[in-house]
């Protein structure tokens, strides 16, 4: 059996117990609740310094939104070792029960294994919206705000369709981080390390295209804003102006 299989088989094996006892979906709809309020106070910062732009704003709060997803993985990884280290540390038997590290899984450093066996218009036309209207053919002011909210709705849209993705890849994404982030932390001196294997190429690999789908939704939704409602800078802004 090659180093990929074999890493394969220890990652199914990782899968099923997290899926069985870790509750993986839940601790990244927690990851994703805090990517979710890293990407609004970036856009709420970035506002405060002057940037109205609202297409470049929310393309660079997703861009921080990611690196704070980033962020946190690589803390559950490491709350992960410390947790294994001092079971390690506490008992030479199995851990997370039913699990036991091999500090050498195929010539590339720690992984887990079962003990058991089994498998883991303008803004300043307030009165009715007709110049921004006009520019589009959108008709009334009533057709301008139905615009707006259907360009929001888009935006949230996408940003639901990538937390739903993101959840339900969930289970094999973090069962691919633990045992890649240990070979990175397990690797012995003497070992050549495999290329790629770093937790974060997993993490990126698995994650960026529904990120990249949210950046571009909600990108083009924020110069389409501006470009129907140009006096507004947020959304809620778009909404208000659209309906004067």
């Amino acid at each position: 059996m090659g180093i990929e299989e074999r890493r394969q088989h220890h990652v199914e094996r990782i899968k099923n117990f997290l899926a069985q006892r870790g509750n993986p979906r839940g601790q990244m709809f927690l990851i994703l609740m805090g990517t979710g309020l890293a990407g609004f106070l970036t856009a709420a910062l970035l506002r405060l310094l002057g940037l109205d732009s609202m297409g470049f704003r929310y393309l660079l709060s997703v861009g921080a939104a990611y690196l704070a997803f980033l962020g946190m993985l690589g803390i559950w990884i490491a709350a992960h070792r410390r947790r294994e280290a001092a079971r390690r540390c506490s008992s030479s038997g199995p851990l997370i029960d039913g699990y036991y590290g091999d500090p050498f899984p195929y010539g590339a450093g720690p992984v887990f294994v079962d003990s058991g066996g089994s498998s883991a218009s303008t803004g300043s036309s307030g009165s009715g919206g007709s110049s921004g209207g006009s520019s589009l053919d959108v008709g009334d002011g009533e057709g301008l705000i139905i615009l707006v909210v259907l360009l929001i709705i888009v935006a949230l849209l996408a940003a639901l369709f990538a937390s739903v993705w993101v959840l339900m890849d969930a289970p094999v994404l973090m069962a691919e981080l633990l045992v890649d982030g240990a070979i990175m932390t397990g690797m012995a001196r003497r070992l050549r390390p495999i290329p790629g294997q770093h937790w974060t190429f997993t993490a990126i690999g698995r994650t960026w295209i529904p990120f990249l789908i949210t950046a571009g939704a909600f990108c083009v939704v924020g110069f389409a804003l501006q470009s129907f409602v140009p006096g507004a800078t947020t959304m809620f802004e778009a909404v208000n102006l659209a309906m004067r």
